[in-house]
């Protein structure tokens, strides 16, 4: 064990009556009991020599804290509350190793992400900082996508870093201009949504109708800016975290039972 519980007000009432010395010797014992995860051994001469008990006094001490406070057995001197938490730290073991499995997959994918975040702004002639931190990545990747379709996200062309540069081919104009009606065209604004889903996951949502209905019937009274507000807030909370980070999807983000409680957080924040 490289950490255990010291219980301040047990260990003072419990070793009020110790000498200095003794006081210390106990504390040295406990500290390689834990350590060690094993019983002091049955010999007194043999623990003294692990304490570092050289003199006759600190000897002395040692004997005393053993009769007080350690029960011999056939295997050596066993201190009840050291094998209780000893046991409950072996017991915990496979949670621990969990838990540090899981800190190790969200670093690695935290990585991934910002690797994918940087090519994706390079496509679009930006070159942020390299300690940019993740959310701002986000952040600046939909605004330079705000009015690109799927396909100029995942089939990206070479292009030099230019202000004024126009599109070399038809393929890559925005596909999501407002129809001559004057009304957005809705397809196009779900596009922007799935695209801004896409950007933020890393995740190739498809254009299947049962997403594609469910952005819609959230667009009839929400604007794409507001759902965008929305998305951004829910990555910020789950995208490092590996349990949570599996819900950032259509099905869960824009069913009408989330998505007005998502929406309210998110705007409440802005």
């Amino acid at each position: 064990m490289h950490y255990y519980q010291h219980h301040i007000g047990d260990y003072a009432q419990a070793t009020a009556h110790l000498s200095m010395l003794e006081d210390a010797a106990y504390s040295r014992m406990l500290r390689w009991y834990y350590a060690e995860e094993k019983p002091l051994p049955a010999d007194a001469a043999a623990v003294c020599r692990l304490v570092r008990a050289t003199s006759k006094q600190e000897r002395d001490a040692v004997e005393v804290v053993l009769s007080e406070f350690f029960e011999l057995r056939e295997d050596g001197h066993h201190q009840k509350r050291a094998d209780a938490e000893i046991a409950k730290h072996v017991q915990d073991i496979p949670d621990i190793e969990h838990k540090r499995e899981s800190e190790r997959e969200r670093q690695r994918r935290a990585r991934e992400r910002r690797k994918q975040l940087f090519e994706e702004l390079r496509c679009h002639g930006v070159v942020p900082d390299f300690d940019t931190p993740t959310r701002d990545l986000q952040e600046l990747l939909s605004r330079v996508t705000s009015g690109v379709t799927d396909r100029d996200v995942t089939q990206p062309v070479t292009r030099d870093v230019t202000a004024n540069q126009e599109p070399r081919t038809k393929n890559q104009e925005p596909k999501n201009k407002t129809p001559l009606s004057g009304k957005p065209d809705q397809m196009a604004q779900v596009r922007e949504v799935l695209t801004f889903l896409r950007n933020m996951t890393g995740r190739a949502y498809r254009e299947v109708p049962p997403t594609v209905n469910l952005i819609k019937s959230r667009l009839k009274n929400t604007p794409v800016e507001d759902i965008k507000r929305m998305l951004v807030h829910k990555g910020q909370q789950w995208l490092d975290d590996p349990e949570m980070e599996q819900f950032l999807r259509p099905s869960t983000l824009f069913r009408p039972s989330n998505f007005e409680q998502y929406l309210a957080e998110a705007l409440a924040n802005a």
